[in-house]
């Protein structure tokens, strides 16, 4: 089964928007599924036999760190370390002042493992608007420019909206400058708008689609690209 993520946008003041990667939502497994796993192998070893091979593993780990031990396996790597300040060289160990935790770290078979797992790229479910693509109709360009007063098409996912609220539609937004409304809409769907370009001046633009066609609230999302006028 792969690894399936969903790329999410990093909220940046200057320059092209970059994202990171959230692997979604998958199945946890708890100890009565890992036993599920290993009946799967058709072994020779009863579920009975397993789950107390496993718990007699469990309470060595836990015995070798209650003694200040370190275990390193080819899974993990563990050892009990003390967190807190000391007010000076005599100082003890105090419960409301210090803690002891658990650090760990994967073994060279969870290492190698990595090599192994297979990323697929997902689409965002976020409950906002979704702008895939702008084009520029007089120049014909895609994602780099704006022609203030030609034609434009915006594609994308849960595009349409009230043009009735002022708080809906399609705005263009210089840096630290209010948006710019377009007025002109001839096509308003779910997939696709189209609009003429307002008046602007040169410089860099986001374009956002704001609308409350999945929530109650008026949403905003916008095209990953900054577009240019002049």
């Amino acid at each position: 089964m792969p690894l399936k993520y969903s790329l999410y946008s990093n909220p940046v003041k200057k320059g092209e928007p970059t994202y990171r990667a959230l692997v979604k939502k998958r199945n946890t497994f708890d100890m009565d599924a890992i036993l599920d796993k290993m009946e799967n192998y058709k072994t020779s070893i009863s579920r009975a036999d397993a789950a107390g091979a496993l718990e007699l593993f469990f309470s060595t780990v836990e015995n070798v760190l209650l003694e200040g031990g370190v275990v390193s396996l080819p899974l993990f790597k563990a050892q009990c370390s003390i967190s807190g300040n000391f007010r000076n060289s005599a100082d003890r160990f105090n419960q409301k002042r210090h803690t002891v935790n658990v650090t760990m770290k994967p073994g060279k078979r969870l290492k190698e493992m990595t090599s192994f797992v297979k990323p697929e790229k997902t689409e965002v479910n976020l409950p906002l608007p979704q702008v895939k693509s702008f084009a520029d109709m007089a120049s014909g360009i895609l994602n780099k420019k704006i022609t203030p007063g030609s034609p434009a098409i915006i594609k994308g996912k849960h595009l349409k909206f009230d043009p009735s609220d002022p708080g809906q539609g399609i705005f263009f937004i210089p840096e630290n400058k209010p948006g710019i409304k377009a007025e002109t809409i001839h096509v308003n769907t779910f997939s696709q708008l189209v609009l003429i370009i307002p008046n602007m001046e040169p410089g860099e633009y986001r374009v956002c689609v704001a609308n409350n066609s999945l929530s109650n609230d008026v949403r905003t999302g916008e095209l990953d690209k900054r577009l240019v006028v002049g």
